[in-house]
């Protein structure tokens, strides 16, 4: 008999879906490292768990450009996992060195249920509603409060020359 699965994916932010933090400056290539050095902090996911989706080099003339997405994941529990895609565009001089990067933050909460036949599905549908919606919605407050504690933590590194687009909270 095969398995069929009930499966529910949140926007950690809702109502929207991310944050977006956009730095105007000298030296935006720098944010690449320290956006990997907080990720790891913040989002409590250990490095074997990061993937690199995509990630673009390219040299403009007197430009370059810098195009990366990053997807963490890891697990909570035997039904719950979390995910944070975090997309870096960078732009900068060659010679002098100023430009600007923007960076776009998005968790995401998924929690899957597999079940064989209706039986096991309405068991599983009272579950979530009796017991274990209350843990989902402490997972779901514990990564906004990572995220918005990263964003924190990427204002603070890059000072006064960063606006966030308050998108998602």
């Amino acid at each position: 008999m095969s398995l069929n699965e009930l499966k529910m994916t949140d926007e950690v932010l809702a109502p929207k879906a991310s944050i977006k933090i956009n730095y105007d400056g000298p030296t935006p290539s720098a944010a690449i490292n320290i956006i990997k050095t907080l990720g790891k902090k913040y989002f409590r996911v250990p490095s074997k768990f990061w993937y690199e989706d995509k990630f673009t080099f390219v040299d403009i003339g007197s430009k370059v450009e810098l195009y990366a997405e990053w997807n963490a994941r890891t697990k909570f529990d035997r039904y719950t996992k979390y995910r944070f895609r975090l997309i870096y565009h960078m732009f900068e001089d060659k010679k002098t060195k100023e430009g600007n990067f923007y960076l776009t933050i998005r968790p995401t909460i998924e929690t899957k249920f597999s079940y064989r036949n209706v039986l096991e599905r309405l068991f599983y549908l009272i579950f979530m509603k009796m017991f274990y919606y209350k843990q989902r919605r402490n997972y779901m407050d514990e990564l906004k409060k990572w995220t918005l504690d990263f964003k924190e933590a990427m204002l603070n590194a890059f000072g006064t020359n960063v606006k966030e687009d308050l998108e998602g909270v």
